[in-house]
Formats: structure tokens, sequence, C-alpha cells
């Protein structure tokens, strides 16, 4: 009787390890978000200083799951008397900007001039929690319009469908769920089930988003406690 209670105690406990780091701020595929980049904080002057967010912009767009924001709209809002400021390169102003917008991520980060081109480091931030949801750091060869075009790879590097937030905020591939791993996680929550234990979990990252005309999508839950917290 022991036994099985103990069997009982690990199954959950790997189940709530399973679904709290594979499933944390996924997005489900046929699901849309709002997506906002932001210009960086660089060293580029002048007229070439927003190309490289501009053409992020249009990367996301050959992303049916996304939904940029107009850059023009972006400018607008960090020159708002509520933000006042030119770029926003840390999280706290990325989410303040990021509700400002009701855009459900936010794309932020740096762009420094090198001998031979440029480093850029970005990362995507989900507006609600704070998590991130991947970075990436390149160094980029070439001109201007060199890292221009190589926004488009990055677009598709930094989000794509099913992709898994950085674990506590540090560097990390982003992971793609294989249908095994899915089955498997089903198996476990069915005998989770079945063993009278309740499980509530999110497909994606439950919680309240700023009002939109495309709210985010509604989080699946099964019988049991409060769902993991987290964003949309």
């Amino acid at each position: 009787m022991h036994h099985g209670r103990h069997t009982k105690i690990l199954l959950i406990s790997l189940l709530s390890l399973f679904i709290s780091t594979a499933l944390n701020a996924q997005l489900p595929p046929g699901k849309v978000y709002k997506i906002a980049v932001l210009p960086f904080a660089s060293d580029i002057a002048g007229p070439d200083a927003l190309k490289p967010a501009y053409a992020l912009m249009q990367g996301f767009k050959s992303n049916q799951q996304l939904r940029p924001v107009n850059m023009q709209t972006v400018l607008n809002a960090l020159s708002s008397k509520r933000i006042g400021q030119t770029n926003c390169s840390n999280i706290a102003c990325a989410r303040k900007l990021g509700y400002a917008l009701r855009s459900h991520v936010v794309v932020h980060g740096q762009i420094n001039s090198t001998y031979s081109g440029y480093l850029v480091t970005i990362q995507a931030t989900h507006t609600k929690s704070g998590k991130v949801l991947n970075r990436i750091s390149r160094n980029i060869p070439g001109s201007i319009d060199d890292l221009s075009t190589a926004m488009s790879t990055i677009a598709n590097m930094l989000i794509r469908p099913q992709s898994a937030p950085v674990a506590n905020g540090s560097s990390r591939r982003s992971t793609t769920i294989s249908e095994n791993s899915s089955k498997k996680k089903w198996a476990l929550i069915g005998l989770a089930l079945a063993g009278g234990v309740g499980v509530g979990i999110l497909a994606t990252q439950g919680g309240d988003n700023p009002p939109d005309d495309n709210p985010p999508p509604t989080p699946t839950q099964l019988p049991g406690p409060p769902p993991l917290s987290g964003g949309n």
C-alpha cells in the first residue's frame, strides 16, 4: 500500500516537472499572437538605426502564428509620456511597452558595431509573465544591409511554433517537443487521472493579458489544482 502511495507521489512529481519544463510558453498550432519589435539599443546612427528592427518585423510576417505591430505604432508608444524613451533594451521597459501596445510578446535587445560587422543580442519576452521565450546572440559580418538581410533568419530562429522558454532567463536553444514525447505526456496524465490524482495544466501559459482584439487562447485544463502560473 505504501509502495503504491510512493509511486503515485513520484508520478505526480515527474509529471509536474515535465509540464513545467516542456509546456511553458509554447505557441500552440493554430493560435495567433501579437508581437512587437522594439527599436534596439545600438550605436548605429542616423536613418540606418531602425533598419534592423524594421527587417526583423518583416521577418515575423512570414510566421502565420505572429501578427507584428506596425513599427510606427511602436515608435508612437515609445515617444508617449507613459514611456518617454527611444528604445527598451531591458525586460521591465519592454513589458511596459508590451502592455501599452497590447502585445503578447515583445522583442528587444542590443546591436553593437564590431570591426567586421555587428554583434546582435536579441530576446523575445512574454509580456504578462516576463519570461524569456528565447534569446539569440550572433556576430553578423558585413554592412548594415547585410545585417538587415540576416534579420529574416534571426526571426525564424527567435520565434517558432512550440518553442520552449529559456530556463531561469539563461541562454538556451529553443526545443521542439516531438510527437512521441507528446504521447508520453498524455499517457502520464492518463495514469495520474486513473489513479484518482487531479492534474491542472496549461497547453500554454495561463493568465490575463491586456485587452486585445485578438485575445490569447483559452488554456487547456484538466480537473485538479490551479494551473501553472504564467501569461498567455
